[in-house]
């Protein structure tokens, strides 16, 4: 069985597979340090309880943008489960091109979007990842990632406008019945219905060429989704 662990600014999740069959998920908040041996108790009562067992795990694959964490996940699967992890960058031959001018500062979670979006759906697609930032990216027909757009994530920049404006309440992410909001609290909330004025043109630099498909993912992709895609 394959250990497979993704571990970003918000989250680490873990999952176990048997050739293309997930055999289970498990997902830990990225804030808190944990040493290797603090990962193996959680994991391996979360795995039995599933009737999985960490001799079952032969291999094991670490994708992370943390590197306080990476360490401690290299540790886990060398110690706990007897395997060399590998881990996920552009050096291990992702099968992609990354068609952009300096291609090591775009975090390799952006490089894993293109490959997975060119295995499931053959690529050309804008990738929409809503976390701890949003970033649009571009994957054209032959699955190469092409760039794209950085910005502050949702969550992020609400804290920092009511961190910054006194005046301004804190607010929830939720649907506004508007984009214009005609109180503070609704005006604050309309960044959401902004995304919507996004669709028209969300395509407009690749649309003369191919059609093309709008991938969402991240923690916050269960607010925006519909609004974008």
């Amino acid at each position: 069985m394959l250990l497979a662990v993704v571990s970003d600014n918000t989250n680490i999740v873990f999952a176990v597979y048997e050739g293309e069959t997930r055999m289970g998920l498990w997902r830990a908040a990225t804030g808190q340090p944990r040493t290797a041996d603090d990962y193996a108790v959680w994991l391996s009562s979360l795995m039995q309880m599933q009737g999985l067992t960490s001799t079952q795990v032969t291999d094991a694959i670490i994708f992370s943008v943390v590197p306080r964490a990476s360490r401690e996940l290299e540790q886990l699967c060398r110690q706990y489960f007897s395997c060399d992890p590998i881990i996920v960058s552009r050096k291990v031959g992702l099968g992609i091109d990354v068609a952009i001018d300096d291609p090591d500062p775009a975090g390799t979670d952006r490089h894993a979007n293109a490959v997975a979006v060119s295995a499931k759906h053959g690529g050309s697609a804008i990738v929409l990842d809503f976390g701890n930032g949003t970033t649009f990216d571009i994957v054209d027909t032959a699955g190469n990632y092409c760039g794209g757009v950085v910005a502050p994530g949702i969550n992020r920049s609400l804290k920092a406008l009511h961190g910054a404006a006194a005046h301004l309440p804190q607010n929830a992410l939720v649907r506004p019945e508007k984009v214009i909001g005609d109180r503070e609290r609704g005006a604050c909330r309309a960044i959401r219905r902004l995304l919507e004025l996004y669709r028209p043109h969300r395509r407009a630099h690749y649309l003369h060429r191919e059609r093309i498909r709008v991938i969402d993912e991240g923690h916050s992709n269960r607010w925006f989704g519909a609004s974008v895609c």
